[in-house]
Formats: C-alpha cells, sequence, structure tokens
C-alpha cells in the first residue's frame, strides 16, 4: 500500500510528466505552424446535416501569424448556399497541418475569390433596390 508521501510523489512525477509533454507539442506545433504563416487554404464547408453537394461551399482561409500559444492566427471569409458572406477577422486554429480537410491554394486564387465576393457585395443594393423604397441610396430624408 501506498503511503502518503508516495501518492505525492507519484502526482509530481505525474504533473512534471505532462508539462514537458505540453512543452514537447508545442515545440513541435510551433516549428509545423511556423511553415504554413502566409499560406492560403480553402475548407469544404456545410452546416450540420448536408444531403446534396449544393450545401457545401468554400471557406477560405488566409494564416497571419502564430500567436503565444503556438496557435495559427488566421482571417477568413466564406459565402454559403443561401448567399450569406461571413468575415472573421481574428481567429485561431491549432494546427492546419494535420487535417487532410484544408486545401492549400494560391494567394492568387485566394485574393481573386475575395474581391469576387466583394464585386458581388457591391452589388447588392442595386438588386435590393428594386423592391421599392430607398434601400441602398444615399438619402437621409
Amino acid at each position: 500500500m501506498a503511503t502518503h508521501d508516495e501518492e505525492a510523489e507519484l502526482k509530481q512525477t505525474i504533473q512534471q510528466a505532462h508539462k514537458r509533454l505540453f512543452a514537447l507539442k508545442k515545440a513541435e506545433c510551433l516549428k509545423q505552424n511556423a511553415d504554413v504563416v502566409g499560406k492560403c487554404f480553402r475548407f469544404r464547408n456545410s452546416y450540420s446535416c448536408p444531403k446534396t453537394s449544393a450545401d457545401y461551399w468554400w471557406l477560405y482561409i488566409q494564416v497571419v501569424a502564430i500567436d503565444d500559444d503556438g496557435d495559427l492566427v488566421y482571417w477568413s471569409f466564406e459565402q454559403d448556399q443561401f448567399d450569406r458572406v461571413s468575415i472573421v477577422p481574428n481567429h485561431t486554429f491549432p494546427n492546419i497541418s494535420d487535417s487532410d480537410s484544408y486545401e492549400e491554394i494560391s494567394a492568387e486564387y485566394f485574393w481573386s475569390r475575395w474581391c469576387s465576393i466583394l464585386e458581388e457585395l457591391c452589388t447588392f443594393h442595386k438588386k435590393y433596390s428594386e423592391y421599392g423604397g430607398e434601400y441602398g441610396t444615399d438619402s437621409q430624408d
């Protein structure tokens, strides 16, 4: 039967091993993540239960930095199947390298998709002003 001192010593050993393991994993993650800073990716996104390929859309990601914890800092944008546009300016993710779901894309392609969505957003006022009222105009009266 273990004594109180033995138990305390084992707990301390386990805590030290966990700290060491965390430090090793963080160092490995930092090394992997350093390779993707500045790169662009896309991810096939959907809501919870997609039934057909039309239920999917692309989420675009550009990795901009690594935070103090070693996680990737990125910004992203997407336009879902209902034409809703989402822009997330500052988000973190532990590691893209471990996932086959993220497809690396060129910066040129990333920016072309961004410009395409911006152009579409700039036409919304024309699209919706046809329903009446002064939606999309500069009138304040």
